[in-house]
């Protein structure tokens, strides 16, 4: 329910209750999968509701439904959405706005999604604001702007943004949500590289098996490659898979196309 009706800012109690039955559903499955956080889309300004009761009714749902994920260790991470690219009329778009009801919560299960693309895109001044709203902020998206492709290909200065945020001592997953600048291999090497360039040690895509890998790929096809892969898993090798249209590649390699794989996933 978090795109296109005003599922939070409204104070619609079925609205709410359905949110909170996501919620007790979701426990059970964080568990099994051993996930920590879960993204929370706080949906679409109420139009018939003066702005000033929105964030207080946002926050009311947020208080019940982190009562329910304390007791469990989890954490609801809320993302600001940029309104002027991808999302207009959304009840959340900036950081400040995210760290005010992160305050008024007042919960370690209701933490901020800083997704470094859409702030670009919404309010810039990206030191300065993962600064001042660093105590409630849990998670990290990356995509550069324009485009949302890997760091390095557009304005954001990753490389300082980076070393900021290591310098403050996080040590948590930075989440690529972005696409590829590039199709097929070239594409998965850009985005090892684009690691590299950003100069940050917790942000290098290119750790030892990685480069072997590479290494490895630019030595075969990516025919011999499946050949050799199904051969050392003792089995028949099937044939080899076309390059979709959107870029990302059916390869031997799942932790390089981890990220390529984003493409062919809605991005928010």
């Amino acid at each position: 329910n978090g795109f296109g009706v005003p599922s939070f800012s409204s104070g619609d109690e079925d609205h709410r209750a359905q949110f909170l039955a996501d919620c007790r559903d979701s426990v059970e499955v964080a568990q099994s999968v051993n996930a920590q956080w879960m993204t929370v889309v706080m949906g679409d300004l109420s139009p018939r509701l003066e702005l000033d009761y929105q964030p207080a009714n946002a926050i009311e749902s947020l208080r019940r439904a982190a009562v329910i994920f304390e007791p469990h260790g989890l954490t609801m991470v809320l993302e600001p959405l940029n309104p002027f690219r991808d999302h207009p009329g959304m009840f959340l778009s900036k950081v400040p706005q995210a760290y005010m009801i992160c305050r008024a919560v007042d919960s370690p299960s209701c933490k901020i999604l800083f997704d470094i693309y859409h702030q670009q895109i919404t309010e810039g001044n990206l030191i300065p604001n993962i600064d001042m709203a660093w105590d409630e902020i849990a998670y990290f998206q990356i995509g550069d702007n324009p485009g949302r492709n890997e760091p390095t290909t557009g304005e954001i200065n990753y490389k300082n943004v980076f070393k900021h945020i290591q310098s403050k001592g996080y040590d948590g997953i930075l989440g690529m949500e972005h696409g590829n600048s590039r199709r097929g291999i070239e594409g998965e090497q850009a985005i090892m590289n684009s690691g590299n360039q950003s100069g940050s040690d917790s942000t290098q895509a290119g750790s030892d098996d990685e480069e072997k890998i590479l290494e490895r790929a630019e030595r075969e096809s990516e025919a011999e490659a499946l050949d050799r892969v199904s051969a050392e898993a003792g089995s028949t090798a099937s044939p080899r898979k076309p390059t979709p249209a959107n870029g990302s590649t059916s390869t031997c390699m799942p932790k390089v196309t981890r990220c390529a794989a984003l493409r062919n996933c809605r991005s928010i």
